[in-house]
């Protein structure tokens, strides 16, 4: 059942992606050719193609986002169901929180929480263990920017 449902919607992926090639005039260099290096040209003339004509011959077979993310939740639900896909409890948790959107992200200087000597140094010991040159690049320059801020002696 999930293979038959994931073939559809592979399909339908696949028609919206060759919608351009499609079009009267000739496609421009380059145009297609990451779709025909992921799936080759026959999923283009036995899949994508067919199921682009029959949709724009009948646009009410179209389906909704809201309707592509309800068979997805349900495909998601069938296979922990059957064991083929479980999700530890916190990314049960997270697939299962409601979308919230339209979140502000701010600025955030990690030198503004360095407030102290130890903290700082607690700081470069960290990037130090990561052993990546250019992480413990940034975090002498935040370390800098922390005891300046601060007035840190260092």
């Amino acid at each position: 059942m999930i293979n038959i449902k994931l073939k559809t919607f592979g399909a339908v992926l696949a028609a919206f992606a060759t919608l351009n090639t499609h079009a009267a005039e000739p496609p421009e260099t380059g145009e297609g050719t990451v779709f025909r290096s992921l799936f080759g040209d026959t999923l283009e003339k036995e899949k994508a193609g067919p199921a682009y004509d029959a949709l724009k011959a009948d646009p009410a077979r179209a389906v909704t986002p809201d309707q592509v993310r309800r068979t997805l939740d349900e495909l998601l639900a069938e296979a922990e169901a059957s064991g083929q896909y479980p999700l530890p409890p916190e990314q049960r948790e997270w697939v299962d929180a409601p979308a919230v959107g339209h979140e502000v992200l701010t600025p955030y200087d990690p030198a503004e929480f360095l407030t102290s000597a130890e903290a700082v140094a607690a700081f470069l010991a960290d990037a130090e263990a990561t052993a990546d040159p250019a992480y413990i690049q940034h975090a002498c320059e935040v370390a800098a920017r922390a005891r300046a801020m601060h007035g840190l002696d260092g």
